[in-house]
């Protein structure tokens, strides 16, 4: 009996003591979370992290101060810019900041004061990152010994700069200074190393102020990586003394832009919105095929890593959380960099609002104008396209980036600012092509914080050059015929109505908005009646010969700029008509299997509308826009400098001309 108590106290002596030995493992396990947390549990779609610091041993005295860097990078070895690092107050001493964001080399520096000690005392310093959305969670730490104030009779080198950043190549002038007890030691011979790169000379004397010098060449690298360079005094008749300091070398490449458009936006809980970044070079020219990381702190993002478009941009769709009060978003974007190019981070800031909470009033509206918004041209021949940007008043822009995209062909610029008159000029090159291809332009202002963003699309038809034809070399024949630059535009038009062929039914002309008494030009058996609206014009035709024709409408550009024409679109009994493929086409009402058709022609004084009608009776031409454009509009703005590229009717006229 005595012994089965024996036995029981026995294991609930191993239990309590079992219990003790938790509890005392656990105190300490609290006792360091309260220091550094817990690393959060890995995720596939995160990227690895790590966290570097130099000098990772160091030495100092009493008092002294040393700096000290901390560089984060990712697996590939790039510094991740923007990111916070917390360090962890040293065993001894003071160390500043404690908490930072790394810089766009991914570095933070702080300085370690050394406390005041009687005996060698060892130091720890530790520093970690917490990780986000898209990195995992990573620490570092460096440790030391602080030495009492240095004795009577010891030498000492100092080494100066106490840290270095370099990139791949470059180089860099160190100095070193001897000293014993305060005092310069001079002729002295003094040995450099570096871990990596090349010092030189790598012997050198002291001056008569204790003080050698030696260059320092980077080597080539292709990631970050963490260079020594130490200075020894090997002694004679005074004590020998080393120094030592660390630097980082950062690879060489191509700096890298990464933008977010819209820059900022509001939505309601659940909504979502289409987000655009682009990737650019240091000289704006975009970067294709290059892989893009997209991250955000709430909400829902789709993609979240994708390649680059030829033209150097993304696309992706947010959705918003479901949230019960107004929310802050951030949407992040970052290229890694490769071996040509740098890294790069762009961010688009929101807002996200419970339904029912009405939205706080946004930019001011604004509109982009493109002249002309259709164009048939020959291939491989640059065409100028000019933009106006306007805000709702109709007053110009000036000093806003514009964006520009195609579909086929090249833009030159790509990109620009507008001027004083809110205007941009950019020359399309069309490209080489074999057969009649349909291209489209879009010019896009992406928006501020005082101005929303607008676009304008420009579409054209390229011909090649073999196929082209008198109709597309108009500008030459022009200056044959009446003499460019003497007339242009309308006074062309007018002036060739002598040999209009009998396709044309008739030719109006409306200035200053006012429509005409009579027409520049009818067949007698049509009857023509003009008006102008408040921002449209109607034509309505009417004829007892239902054989199809041709309705030429010249608008100077008062008329345009009253009406707040932005964008052409014509009407035949309110049914939107065909856009034509070439001017021959608009030209011959009889090819198009009975539908209506149009063509814009923009000339320096005003635009030209062709419409094909194929068969006639009583019709309603209407020419609008889809948009319109409120206020007044400066003389400045309507000084459209583009040469006259149209007249119509000129093919006819040269076959009209060689049979008299």
């Amino acid at each position: 009996m005595k012994e089965s108590r024996k036995s029981i106290l026995a294991v609930v002596f191993v239990i309590l003591q079992s219990f003790l030995v938790l509890s005392v493992s656990s105190s300490i396990l609290l006792a360091q979370e309260d220091v550094l947390p817990a690393e959060p549990m890995p995720e596939e779609n995160r990227i690895p992290t790590a966290l570097l610091v130099f000098p990772s041993y160091f030495s100092a005295v009493s008092g002294e101060s040393l700096a000290l860097s901390f560089l984060l990078m990712d697996d590939a070895g790039n510094p991740i810019a923007g990111k916070r690092i917390t360090l962890g107050p040293p065993s001894a001493g003071t160390l500043y900041p404690l908490e930072e964001l790394t810089n766009e080399r991914g570095v933070l520096n702080a300085i370690y004061s050394a406390p005041e000690v009687t005996q060698a005392e060892e130091v720890f310093i530790s520093a970690y990152f917490e990780g986000d959305e898209l990195y995992l969670y990573s620490r570092g730490g460096a440790c030391g010994i602080v030495y009492p104030s240095r004795q009577v009779g010891a030498s000492i080198i100092v080494l100066s700069p106490e840290r270095f950043e370099l990139v791949s190549g470059e180089k860099l002038r160190f100095e070193a200074h001897l000293y014993m007890d305060g005092e310069p030691l001079a002729g002295k011979e003094l040995f450099w190393d570096a871990s990596l790169g090349t010092i030189l000379p790598w012997r050198t004397l002291t001056d008569e102020k204790g003080t050698a010098a030696v260059t320092y060449e980077a080597p080539h690298v292709d990631a970050p990586r963490i260079v020594s360079i130490v200075v020894k005094f090997v002694g004679d008749n005074y004590p020998p003394a080393r120094a030592e300091i660390q630097g980082i070398v950062f690879p060489r490449g191509i700096s890298t832009v990464l933008e977010g458009s819209p820059p900022s936006f509001t939505l309601y809980s659940g909504e979502s919105i289409r987000l655009k970044f682009g990737l650019f070079d240091e000289e704006r020219r975009p970067l294709g095929g290059k892989l893009i990381h997209l991250y955000t702190e709430t909400g829902r993002l789709e993609p979240m890593e994708v390649l680059t478009r030829e033209e150097g941009t993304v696309e992706v769709v947010y959705t918003a959380p479901i949230v019960t009060e107004p929310t802050k978003v951030v949407v992040h974007a970052r290229f890694g960099g490769d071996g040509e190019y740098l890294v790069s981070e762009g961010a688009i800031v929101g807002g996200i609002l419970p339904k029912g909470i009405p939205a706080p009033p946004g930019p001011s509206p604004t509109f982009l104008l493109a002249f002309p918004t259709t164009f048939t041209h020959s291939s491989g021949e640059p065409l100028l396209l000019l933009f106006f940007l306007l805000d709702e008043n109709g007053n110009p822009l000036a000093g806003k980036p514009m964006g520009f995209e195609t579909s086929a062909g090249e833009l030159m610029p790509p990109e620009g600012v507008t001027d004083r008159r809110g205007s941009f000029t950019v020359t399309y090159i069309p490209p080489q092509l074999t057969e009649k291809t349909r291209v489209k332009i879009v010019a896009f202002f992406g928006g501020d914080e005082t101005y929303a963003g607008a676009s304008a699309s420009v579409e054209g038809i390229i011909v090649p050059v073999e196929l082209a034809g008198p109709t597309l070399r108009i500008q030459n024949d022009l200056k044959e015929v009446v003499g460019l630059p003497e007339m242009e535009g309308l006074e062309v038009i007018d002036n060739l109505v002598g040999v209009l062929p009998s396709k044309v039914g008739a030719v109006i002309s409306i200035r200053e908005a006012v429509p005409p008494e009579t027409p520049s030009f009818k067949r007698p058996e049509i009857a023509v009646i003009t008006e102008v609206k408040k921002d449209c014009l109607e034509v309505r035709v009417d004829s007892t010969v239902p054989e199809g024709r041709t309705v030429v409408v010249n608008l100077d550009n008062v008329t345009l700029l009253r009406l707040g024409l932005v964008e052409i679109k014509v009407l035949v009994d309110n049914v939107e008509a065909k856009l034509a493929d070439d001017y021959a086409d608009v030209l011959d009402p009889t090819d198009d299997g009975g539908l209506c058709e149009y063509l814009v022609l923009l000339g320096g004084k005003g635009a030209q509308v062709l419409v094909s009608i194929p068969h006639f009776s009583t019709r309603t031409i209407t020419i609008r826009g889809p948009l319109a454009v409120a206020g007044p509009w400066t003389p400045l703005m309507i000084a459209i400098g583009i040469l006259v590229t149209v007249v119509i009717l000129l093919f006819t006229f040269h076959r009209y001309r060689r049979a008299h």
